[in-house]
C-alpha cells in the first residue's frame, strides 16, 4: 500500500471551497429549453397547419360565393324590380360563375333564402355542413308602388 504523504491531505476528506458560485445566463437556460420544445413545437405547428389550412380556404371560397349569390340577387332586382321568385336560380347561376367542385358544394349543401325585414328585401345564403356558417345581406328596399314581389315560399 502507498504511504500518504502527511503533509499533502486527501482531497476525498477535506471539503473543497469552488468561491462564491455562477449561475448560468438566461440565454443558457432558453437555449436549454429550445432544445427540447422545438421538435413538439413545430409538430404542432404542421397538424394545425394540417386543420385548419383546409377550413379557412374552404370558409374563403364560401364568401366567394356568397358574394356572386348576392350580386346575382342585385341584378336580378335590378333589372326585373322584384327579387327572384326562386332563390334556388340565383345560386345556380353563381355556382356557375365560381370554379367550384361538385364535390364541394355537395359538402357545404348551400341553402339559400329571401325575406322582407324592415322594409328590405334580405337574402340569405347558410352553408350547413360546415358549422352552420351563414351569410346574409340586404338587397335592395321593398317598395309595392315601384312593383316588387315578395318571395315565394320555396318548397
Amino acid at each position: 500500500m502507498p504511504q500518504e504523504d502527511p503533509r499533502t491531505p486527501n482531497a476525498g476528506h477535506m471539503p473543497v471551497d469552488d468561491g462564491p458560485s455562477l449561475r448560468a445566463p438566461l440565454s443558457w437556460h432558453l437555449r436549454h429549453v429550445w432544445r427540447f420544445l422545438r421538435i413538439p413545437l413545430v409538430l404542432a405547428i404542421v397538424v394545425a397547419g394540417w386543420i385548419y389550412v383546409p377550413e379557412l380556404q374552404a370558409r374563403s371560397q364560401q364568401n366567394a360565393l356568397a358574394t356572386e349569390f348576392f350580386a346575382v340577387c342585385k341584378k336580378t332586382l335590378k333589372d326585373t324590380s322584384q327579387l327572384p321568385k326562386v332563390p334556388e336560380e340565383a345560386l345556380m347561376e353563381a355556382i356557375k360563375k365560381r370554379p367550384l367542385t361538385d364535390s364541394a358544394v355537395q359538402t357545404w349543401a348551400p341553402q339559400v333564402s329571401s325575406e322582407i325585414r324592415d322594409h328590405q328585401w334580405v337574402a340569405k345564403i347558410e352553408f350547413s355542413k360546415s358549422g352552420g356558417y351563414s351569410v346574409e345581406q340586404v338587397i335592395g328596399p321593398v317598395l309595392a308602388e315601384a312593383g316588387y314581389d315578395t318571395p315565394s315560399a320555396g318548397p
